[in-house]
């Protein structure tokens, strides 16, 4: 898969997979994989200054999408699951890959 900034210039070849342990509906999986908007005052361009960003409107940009991608995610509520699903699944994740067991179980 060929990932491209926004401005269409190919960024890498390799996507990285990532496993999401105890991920709830996703947070920290949305900000792995990026492509979605915030604020732009909550960019801090002299630590993020080369962050590929759309601007949306007055106060909002797009992130750009990063080279990582959810293959595996886990939570033990149904509540969480449901919500990463639902969200996820819109963005191309496999929603067959969340698994709404205890890590310990999944392992054994």
């Amino acid at each position: 898969m060929t990932v491209t900034d926004m401005k269409g210039s190919i960024l890498t070849d390799k996507t990285l997979s990532l496993i999401s342990l105890f991920s709830g509906c996703g947070g920290i999986d949305l900000g792995f994989e990026g492509d979605f908007r915030v604020l732009e005052r909550s960019v801090n361009p002299q630590v993020n200054g080369d962050w590929s960003m759309d601007r949306v409107d007055d106060d909002w940009v797009r992130l750009g999408k990063t080279r990582f991608h959810a293959i595996f995610a886990n939570d033990i509520k149904p509540e969480a699951k449901a919500a990463w699903t639902n969200y996820f699944g819109k963005r191309g994740a496999p929603v067959k890959e969340y698994h709404l067991d205890s890590i310990v179980d999944l392992v054994k």
